[in-house]
């Protein structure tokens, strides 16, 4: 399986940031402890604690997206492509709409 570019963790919420040939997407996951069995496993249920774990975690991703954007246009403007380190033409980016409706 691969690995996420970056992933972060809290009070049992996770959220994973995962490298295409798109740029990145995210995966959201809560997981739990269950007491009968000692098994971990996911919920789909979120409460409002967990939606502020939530909000602290989009936050720090946030962050790092905008720390990784303002790399490639460091990146670019020296006339190197994100990710490589000699000189280059400028990566091309397209712009994509995959909301499906």
């Amino acid at each position: 399986m691969a690995k996420p570019a970056q992933s972060w963790r809290m009070k049992g919420i996770d959220i994973a940031a995962w490298q295409n040939d798109r740029g990145y997407s995210y995966t959201f996951r809560k997981t739990y402890k269950d007491k009968a069995s000692g098994e971990y496993k996911e919920s789909k249920y979120w409460y409002p604690d967990d939606l502020t774990v939530l909000s602290e975690l989009l936050s720090q991703v946030d962050k790092w997206r905008d720390a990784r954007n303002l790399d490639r246009q460091i990146h670019e403007a020296e006339g190197v492509a994100s990710g490589q380190g000699k000189p280059g033409p400028a990566a091309k980016h397209e712009e994509y709409d995959d909301i499906p409706f």
